[in-house]
């Protein structure tokens, strides 16, 4: 199945207004259809990606094409190594600042989606952003086999607002 037609049944089919953040921060790495279906579903005004170099392309090829909806601005965060918590840990902390005074977006305006890239960027990301961002998700997916989606039921948006314990 392509990742155009990859959407998240298990849960609503549009945030509410109540849910929505206005900026979507996501770890990205080999497999961006979890990252598509996060970002389908919630709907951001901006997108940061944080990405290796060898994810960096995939942004403009396999993620931005597959998109249903209008979002104002992306950037994107380089760490110098996937594999080096400290030196991913400090490239969040450095340059999503400057990111999101940019856009005018206040911390607690950020979903942090850290479904994507390397275990230890997903880590970093998170300890990066604990003491500001309110909302996390991460898209399971059902499927492990090869990690490929054989149905649409495969993915599931779960979402969690620290703000609710």
């Amino acid at each position: 199945m392509s990742v155009s037609k990859i959407a998240n049944q298990n849960s609503d089919a549009a945030m509410s207004r109540d849910t929505f953040r206005k900026a979507l921060v996501v770890s990205l790495g080999g497999a961006p259809a979890p990252i598509v279906v996060s970002l389908n579903q919630q709907k951001p005004d901006y997108i940061c990606f944080f990405v290796s170099e060898k994810s960096l392309d995939s942004i403009q090829k396999d993620v931005l094409p597959l998109l249903n909806f209008k979002y104002l601005h992306h950037d994107w965060i380089v760490t110098p190594s996937a594999e080096n918590l400290s030196q991913c840990y400090r490239v969040v902390r450095e340059k999503l600042p400057p990111i999101l005074e940019k856009w005018n977006v206040h911390p607690e305006e950020v979903t942090v989606d850290y479904t994507g890239g390397t275990k230890t960027m997903s880590a970093a990301l998170v300890l990066a952003t604990i003491e500001n961002s309110c909302s996390y998700t991460y898209v399971e997916i059902f499927s492990r086999i090869a990690r490929k989606v054989k149905h649409d039921r495969d993915f599931l948006l779960a979402m969690r607002d620290m703000a609710e314990g």
